[in-house]
């Protein structure tokens, strides 16, 4: 009998393990708190078996207690080096004057993620998919030159899903573009509700794979893989940088894994985005050192990163802004998605979402909603690129703002937008702008 109950605890213990899937690294949390909830789990049985806690489990439940209290305050108590943390994110000291990107009407990201997904459920619907298949998490990237969204298709319903049942498509649309939103066949039998998920395929031939998000990327040739990131811990239990990839393919599940230095130029989220802005942010609220509580000279971004394209490649671009000056930016920021090498550019003025707010109070017609605003150079003068879409995400109009003078434009098309913001800032009188206090990014 005392077999079974070993043989029973063991199994109960395996099938959790395998279930939880804890990453075997000495510096994650969730591995100590996992293996801490399973002594106590075990003593609890033992004193409800025997009507009592014996004596002799006390010191098993201290052990359980400290090793849950390990992966609980190990994330508080470490990760204090902020030279760690500025090492991580590799900021440069100090920004230039120069360095926004000049604005290409072909290639400026108009289309939102919101819009995206109306216009590739549109697609969906044409083909009479939409009552068995919808549209999965849709992936922002580079393709043929040309920024893209691409979603998979999964199968509609949870028991489906779970099965594993397989998909026949995935759609994508240009980001300036959504005209050119298309269905491509192919057979996609892996996805990320399965039974057994993406992190568990790859968990399964290495625990020690710390994978820190999956996007559905396509290779040069337009084959769809899914794509993990593989991280680690790089200041005490926080402080996550990439350490290489996982290639899934998306019909066979055959894996192929990267060093950092060896993930394909197509893989565009190699240093996921959520990832760089958690970075920044991090660097920017301790940038004073870790014990200095005053927002003076603290930044962080002022609105989400945003993937744009130019010098041939794909950049993550964002405004940073003082904490204690959150309605106005101070710098732009240009991270590179395939080295992670980072441009600081001076530039103050107005928020991405006060430019939103403008351009939609002065719309053609009420309710439209502008996407992400995007800072290039146009004319030689730093400004906002965005379009104004309706609720059925058509978009309806384009705008244009000064960054610093917050003179607008808007027309039905970027062209005629372009020609009359040109027209009104020749126009402008000047007028003195008083200069914003710089941040302090002594480092």
């Amino acid at each position: 009998m005392k077999f079974v109950e070993i043989g029973l605890k063991a199994l109960a213990g395996l099938l959790a393990f395998f279930y939880i899937q804890p990453v075997l690294v000495w510096n994650n949390p969730n591995l100590y708190f996992f293996v801490g909830m399973l002594v106590v789990a075990n003593q609890m049985l033992r004193s409800i078996q025997h009507a009592g806690l014996e004596p002799s489990q006390v010191l098993p439940y201290g052990v359980g207690i400290a090793v849950i209290a390990l992966g609980l305050l190990g994330p508080v108590f470490s990760g204090f080096s902020v030279e760690e943390r500025i090492k991580v994110l590799g900021l440069p000291g100090s920004p230039t004057p120069a360095g926004l990107p000049v604005l290409d009407e072909h290639t400026v990201p108009l289309v939102s993620r919101e819009v995206a997904i109306k216009a590739m459920q549109r697609k969906l619907e044409d083909a009479g998919l939409s009552m068995q298949f919808k549209l999965g998490s849709p992936v922002k990237q580079v393709y043929q030159h040309r920024l893209v969204w691409v979603a998979p298709l999964a199968a509609r319903g949870y028991v489906k899903a779970f099965l594993g049942a397989p998909a026949p498509a995935y759609a994508i649309v240009a980001a300036n573009d959504t005209s050119t939103a298309r269905l491509v066949n192919i057979d996609i039998n892996v996805n990320d509700r399965t039974l057994v998920d993406l992190d568990a395929r790859v968990w399964f031939k290495n625990p020690t794979s710390d994978v820190y998000g999956w996007y559905f990327e396509l290779d040069d040739s337009g084959r769809p893989h899914w794509i993990g990131i593989l991280a680690q811990r790089e200041v005490g239990f926080r402080g996550y940088d990439v350490v290489g990839a996982v290639a899934l393919d998306v019909t066979t599940a055959k894996q192929t894994h990267y060093s950092r230095n060896e993930v394909p130029q197509w893989v565009n989220n190699k240093f996921p985005m959520e990832m760089v802005a958690r970075q920044i942010n991090a660097v920017g609220d301790t940038v004073n050192g870790l014990f200095k509580f005053s927002d003076a000279g603290k930044f962080e971004l002022s609105s989400p990163l945003n993937m744009v394209y130019f010098e041939d490649r794909a950049w993550y671009l964002g405004t940073l802004s003082s904490v204690d000056k959150p309605d106005s930016i101070q710098e732009v920021v240009l991270v590179d998605t395939q080295t992670k090498a980072i441009r600081r550019i001076a530039l103050q003025g107005i928020t991405d979402a006060a430019a939103a707010r403008l351009l939609e109070a002065n719309g053609p017609v009420k309710g439209l909603r502008a996407s992400n605003p995007v800072p290039y150079m146009v004319g030689g003068t730093p400004a906002y690129v965005a379009s104004l879409a309706d609720d059925e995400g058509e978009l309806r109009a384009y705008g244009v703002v000064s960054v610093k003078q917050g003179v607008f434009a808007v027309g039905d098309t970027l062209h005629s937008a372009l020609r009359e913001f040109a027209w009104k800032e020749h126009r402008q009188m000047a007028q003195p702008t008083p200069e914003l206090p710089p941040m302090s990014f002594d480092l």
